[in-house]
């Protein structure tokens, strides 16, 4: 017998032919849907809940290589990212969502390797097509986020969208870092889990 797995998200691996045309965060969806066929896991309202800029308000304007390198652009607008969930469909995540999902104690554990030092966030430094750079700096001595070429950012009120953005990251700390343990299989990508036990103790990891 041989299984074959497959990631949709290589679905929206082909040519968006977007062509300086405008497009918005809800269209974007129904258009990534009508040529790849691969479904959103929430509807628009549901995605504008998870951020506070109003995602209806913006309108992109440019031209994405790919449906991938559109749903790219859509994920950055609220510093989160897209991935395919387990049943098949595309979700988005914000990465300040640091409720633990579960709790690992040291007697879980075969092995635990974390970073000195947790991650966080402090800078975004944005690149538009042109060339230009803008950078929004919001807490000192923390990771800068780098991300260019997006149809939604506007040259002009760059730096206010980068701010806008920032309040999905200003939260975010966790440790890097490998765990082996036996235990919950139901994990996905972008779950938080906190660490019990041994000189760890209630630290979080991504």
């Amino acid at each position: 017998m041989k299984i074959k797995a497959l990631d949709r998200m290589s679905a929206l691996d082909i040519p968006s032919g977007i062509n300086g045309q405008t497009y918005n965060f809800e269209q974007s969806m129904q258009i990534i849907t009508e040529k790849t066929g691969v479904e959103f896991a929430q509807t628009f309202e549901e995605i504008d809940s998870l951020v506070s800029i109003g995602l209806w308000q913006y309108y992109g304007f440019g031209e994405p290589a790919t449906y991938r390198d559109l749903l790219r652009e859509m994920a950055q607008l609220f510093g989160g990212f897209a991935f395919i969930n387990r049943n098949g469909k595309i979700e988005f995540k914000r990465l300040d969502n640091t409720n633990p999902v579960a709790e690992i104690p040291a007697k879980r554990r075969h092995s635990l390797t974390l970073s000195e030092h947790p991650l966080e966030f402090g800078e975004l430094q944005y690149k538009s097509d042109s060339g230009d750079v803008t950078t929004y700096t919001f807490k000192g001595n923390a990771a800068t986020v780098y991300f260019e070429n997006n149809g939604f950012i506007y040259s002009g009120n760059t730096l206010i969208q980068l701010e806008s953005i920032s309040e999905s990251l200003k939260n975010v700390r966790y440790y890097p870092g490998t765990i082996e343990y036996s235990g919950n299989p139901a994990l996905d990508i972008g779950d938080y889990i906190r660490i019990t036990g041994g000189d760890a103790d209630g630290e979080l990891m991504l």
